[in-house]
């Protein structure tokens, strides 16, 4: 008996059932393979591994985005928009929906759905995160954080004391 993995050797030697019967038994009393992984006290990896080797695949995580979906009475991508407009950060929604941030991030890509960056505000007529502001306007970004960090500015105030202080270089130069 050639098995690789320690904890799935001890489970047959323990059980005396074939290794692919021993995962497909613990799949079924557990339901993932996280939960899996917790109970022999192996790494995800290692469990998956196994599995896969075994020919056990994971389930797809996606249907239960169509559940969601089917709950609220929208199409998936319906229900995708209303996730990216919501404005929450993608491992918020993660942990809301029972997935992966990476699941939900292939899912809007897939349905050709985008959406702004959480750390993106207005200011000067643009909508960009902070240091795409400074990139834009040519200002310091180090500035910024000091207005943020050292005296307690706001972000929009932040960026108008960077301004400032850009200006200000520029008169000196001139």
């Amino acid at each position: 008996m050639n098995i690789r993995h320690p904890w799935l050797r001890e489970l047959v030697i323990e059980t005396r059932k074939d290794p692919a019967q021993v995962l497909a038994d613990l799949l079924a009393e557990c339901g993932k393979f996280e939960a899996v992984a917790l109970k022999v006290k192996a790494s995800y990896a290692s469990v998956s591994t196994a599995m896969k080797s075994y020919g056990i695949n994971p389930v797809k995580r996606f249907r239960q985005i169509a559940d969601f979906a089917a709950d609220a009475c929208m199409t998936v991508p319906e229900y995708l928009q209303v996730l990216a407009d919501s404005g929450k950060k993608l491992t918020q929604l993660a942990d809301e929906h029972g997935i992966s941030h990476q699941a939900i991030i292939r899912l809007m890509g897939k349905h050709g759905i985008t959406r702004e960056d959480v750390r993106s505000i207005e200011w000067g007529g643009r909508r960009d995160t902070m240091h795409g502001h400074c990139r834009w306007f040519g200002m310091s970004y180090k500035d910024v954080q000091y207005a943020r960090t050292e005296m307690g500015y706001s972000k929009l105030d932040s960026l108008d004391y960077a301004a400032l202080c850009a200006e200000s270089r520029m008169r000196r130069a001139a």
